[in-house]
């Protein structure tokens, strides 16, 4: 994972790249090059980074109304910032990246009636979220 910290530095850069001076894009690249290999991670990974279904809520949605939701269940709490199904959804749209197991996994939650326990939730957002 990559904390926040690197995650604002990657954000600061990406937007630098829209500079119309040749010699600031260059720079900026280096720099975006250096703050990733810092976190073992290259380009490659970015651009993964890019392409896994996304666990942010939209832009401008607060926490009411966004999708977030608490699950209890024997005590333990997981909170998720999108509903599960849409997980589910996402995760099948790329089950060829899964194992057989957890693609065996997906399918019986993609067909799953009521809600899912705290200990599906949570293999379910493992799955769900982008490992660089």
């Amino acid at each position: 994972m990559i904390d926040t910290t690197t995650r604002a530095s990657i954000a600061k850069l990406l937007r630098m790249l829209g500079t119309d001076r040749e010699g600031e894009l260059v720079a900026t690249v280096h720099a975006l090059r250096r703050v990733l290999a810092s976190n073992n991670l290259a380009l490659h990974d970015l651009a993964r980074i890019v392409e896994a279904p996304s666990v942010v809520p939209p832009s401008g949605s607060g926490r009411a109304g966004s999708g977030f939701r608490d699950w209890h269940d024997d005590g333990d709490t997981i909170e998720t910032e999108l509903p599960w199904r849409e997980m589910v959804a996402a995760c099948v749209h790329h089950i060829a990246r899964f194992t057989a197991k957890e693609r065996g996994f997906i399918r019986s939650m993609n067909g799953w009636h009521g809600e899912p326990s705290a200990k599906q939730l949570g293999w379910l957002i493992a799955l769900f979220e982008p490992v660089p």
